[in-house]
This record gives C-alpha cells, structure tokens and sequence, in this order.
C-alpha cells in the first residue's frame, strides 16, 4: 500500500565549533629534504590532539622545495590530500572527508598555506591523519622509469614515528626510516583545530 505525503520537512543543523583555535604540529626541529617518490605514492602522518577536544581542521601549512639533479631527468609533480581517523592499531582509517582536493604548486612557492575554513573537515578527540599523495600532472609525459619528482615536500625529526605510507592505495606500512640525526622523518605540518 502506497500513501502520500502532504508534505515532508528536512532539517539540517550545522554542527557549532567552539570559536577557539588551535596550533598544531609534528615538530619544529631541524629539516631534511625527502627522497623523491614515484606518483601514487601516498604517506600519512598523524596529528595528535592532546587535549582530546573534538573541532574542524582550519589551516593547513606544507613546507616544499624545488630539486634537480643532472643524473635524472626531473619532472613536476601535484599532491592529493586526504584525511583520516586513527584506527584502534594507530594505523589510517576511514576516509574523513570526500572532496578531491589538489595541490599545484608553482616554481616560486616555498610555503603553502592552505585555508578550510569553508570546509568540514573533522579532527577528531584522537588526532587525525594527512595523507599526502604525488599526481603526475597530464601535461608530465614521463620517459624514463627512473625520475625525480618536484617540489618535494620537507620533513622535521621526531623522537616518535608519526608516519605509514602506500602506493596506489594499497595497505598501510609503518615507514621505519631513521634520519641522520637519529630521529624519525616526519612530515612537517602545521594545522589549526577549531
């Protein structure tokens, strides 16, 4: 049996955030510069939230820098960016937010600031993860299968291992990787929680 409905009334409340804003980050210590990595790679790094205060991401800073090297041809490269719950493991999670959001930097740009205000991205009372992966512009006609990729983006130290990566969305790994100052690599960033 069907019966209609003189008429239905949708309600969508929007989810209130306190007006405080939080700084963020994995670290300030001494930078390296990455390896270059091949498109499709991803890496995630986990943003704690010490204070387990739910709010929304608002800021976004990456550190990038430009590289050439006479042995390879070098070729420019976009980022995607994901977000991420923390898994009971400490592993990525579910996705957070669904928007294709693409990074194209320019020649010129060593810091980029990304703004979200507009957005709903979630961080949640554990932390969050960014996930960071290269895309071959399709202008990029690739030669060789050996290359490097450009801007690469810059990493600090931290006592702990904040970072998994993957290709082509395959399973998590815990990067293991040491740096000279015998510290963990670890993606800089630096984000704001509403």
């Amino acid at each position: 049996m069907t019966e209609a409905l003189d008429e239905v009334l949708i309600f969508n409340k929007k989810k209130k955030y306190e007006n405080k804003k939080v700084n963020l980050s994995t670290g300030t210590r001494k930078q390296t510069f990455p390896a270059s990595v091949t498109d499709g790679s991803e890496t995630a790094t986990l943003i704690k939230n010490p204070k387990h205060k739910k709010g929304k991401l608002t800021e976004l800073h990456l550190k990038l820098n430009y590289i050439s090297n006479e042995d390879y041809k070098t070729y420019q490269t976009y980022y995607r960016l994901a977000f991420y719950a923390i898994k009971d493991n400490g592993y990525p999670g579910e996705i957070l937010y669904y928007e294709n959001i693409i990074i194209k930097p320019d020649i010129n740009t060593r810091n980029h600031k990304l703004n979200f205000e507009d957005k709903t991205i979630p961080f949640t009372e554990k932390g969050i993860f960014i996930g960071i992966e290269t895309v071959k512009p399709n202008s990029v006609k690739l030669e060789t299968s050996m290359y490097l990729t450009t801007p690469n983006i810059l990493y600090t130290h931290s006592k702990q291992n904040l970072e998994y990566s993957r290709y082509r969305s395959n399973n998590w790994n815990k990067k293991t990787r040491k740096s000279v100052f015998k510290k963990s690599c670890t993606l800089l960033l630096l984000l704001r929680s509403k």
